[in-house]
């Protein structure tokens, strides 16, 4: 192994070591406390490049965090939004901005639903910025535990 070769494998130990970088597929099934919410909705986004798609409604009735369930996804990367129903608009209240979704698993994303419109309906919008494809699972609008955030902590 010449001199590079060996910085960069001793580079890639340490950052492994002290946590910086984790491959996907580890933290995809990482509880961070308990399990999911037993109020879980079908996830079936489809997307052309660029595109956008909604799913269906979801009644969110505490200030937990959403939980997701990408038991499929086949594009590189999307942009996952929760957003409130408010009259006959929605509201993006995801936590900074937006989620991005890069891999199977489970996860939670962050929002503001409850806290800025009490019990409300509200959904997952998904935006199709890296080419398009197809995302399935289970969602809910609360949850009875915690995930990996997938925009923040």
């Amino acid at each position: 192994m010449n001199v590079p070769t060996r910085r960069i494998a001793v580079a890639l130990c340490a950052a492994l070591a002290f946590g910086a970088i984790a491959p996907a597929a580890a933290l995809a099934n990482y509880p961070t406390a308990t399990t999911r919410g037993s109020n879980d909705l079908p996830l079936d986004l489809k997307m052309s490049n660029g595109g956008k798609d909604f799913s269906g409604l979801g009644l969110k009735e505490d200030s937990t965090s959403t939980y997701v369930w990408a038991n499929r996804i086949d594009m590189a990367s999307c942009r996952l939004y929760v957003e409130a129903q408010v009259g006959p608009f929605f509201v993006n209240e995801t936590v900074y901005g937006y989620a991005t979704l890069r891999a199977r698993g489970r996860w939670r994303i962050r929002q503001d639903v409850y806290e800025k419109h009490g019990q409300s309906k509200c959904r997952i919008a998904a935006w199709a910025n890296n080419g398009g494809g197809v995302i399935t699972g289970q969602w809910s609008a609360d949850s009875t535990g915690s995930y990996v955030a997938i925009n923040g902590d």
